[in-house]
């Protein structure tokens, strides 16, 4: 009878070679578990849209715009009710939602949120009105100051920042990210194949599976770590610090206008009687005598 031959002993080249290959391996798989993160993640609205609602940018919004509307109310002779009636959570979700789907699709612009301009417009028309006030053509510039400097806060707060840059890296990714992702699966797959051949036996390809796979892991772990360390509080501090920041640019940039406000509902409580031949409209130019002519926006609140 034919004697069975023994199995051909595996060469200790081979075994390097696997070795190696499985080193090769791990890093290849922590590469494209990395550009399947950017894929899901940076390149998702859906994701970004989720972000933001988990983040709870929406409360912080409103806490800052609702004290910014009651100081321009208190500045102007209106009520708290009626300066912040325009302001809505919900709102402000959705507006932050329609910023980010308009920057994906590379509307890096600000929006001017004329609807906010328009509803305060007619609230604080509607509350003059309610009080007995003549509304004069000077009162209604006026008022369009106010409205529009509520305006400018919301359109300021509900946007993404870095728009331009964002967009661009995002651009970038989209057009990246997917091309890798597919050349990483490729090579992974050439690499682990190429490793069970060179392994010699079963059992040694499965060790060499389970340290590329382990050791994949362990790569993305400490990229997770580096990248996105443990720190629950970092985001609210942030978005304090941003809000604060945000808060003193825009009472520079949009609360001096407010100063003819009182003025002239002051004066239109004095004195009645008043020329009414042009009724302003929202979307028009506040007299230069309201709007501080060329000099709007240069001026500076003083720290009296």
């Amino acid at each position: 009878m034919a004697q069975k031959q023994a199995p051909h002993p595996r060469r200790k080249g081979s075994v390097v070679w696997a070795t190696i290959l499985s080193w090769l391996s791990s890093l290849l798989l922590a590469l494209l578990a990395l550009c399947l993160v950017l894929m899901t993640t940076i390149c998702s609205a859906s994701y970004m849209k989720e972000q933001v609602n988990r983040s709870d940018f929406s409360e912080a919004a409103y806490s800052y715009l609702y004290d910014n509307f009651i100081s321009y109310g208190a500045s102007s002779g209106f009520s708290a009710d009626v300066m912040t009636a325009a302001l809505s959570r919900d709102q402000i979700t959705a507006d932050m939602a329609d910023s980010i789907t308009r920057l994906y699709q590379g509307d890096t612009a600000i929006d001017t949120r004329n609807a906010i301009l328009n509803t305060t417009y007619d609230n604080l028309i509607n509350d003059l009105n309610s009080r007995g006030v003549e509304v004069t053509s000077d009162v209604e510039s006026a008022v369009v100051v106010v409205a529009d400097a509520c305006r400018l806060d919301y359109a300021n707060y509900v946007t993404v920042p870095l728009a331009s840059q964002l967009y661009t890296f995002i651009e970038k990714c989209s057009r990246v990210v997917p091309v890798a992702v597919a050349i990483m699966a490729v090579l992974c797959a050439v690499s682990l194949f190429v490793m069970l051949r060179l392994a010699g036996s079963s059992r040694y390809g499965v060790r060499c599976l389970t340290f590329a796979f382990t050791a994949a892991a362990a790569l993305c772990a400490l990229a997770a770590t580096i990248i996105f360390p443990c720190d629950p509080h970092g985001g609210a501090e942030h978005q304090s610090r941003f809000g604060q920041a945000a808060d003193r640019h825009l009472c520079a940039e949009s609360f001096w206008p407010l100063r003819p406000v009182c003025y002239h509902l002051r004066r239109s409580r004095r004195d009645p009687s008043g020329p009414d031949h042009h009724r302003q409209k929202p979307h028009e130019t506040p007299p230069e005598h309201l709007t501080g002519g060329p000099t709007h926006g240069k001026r500076r609140l003083r720290n009296d």
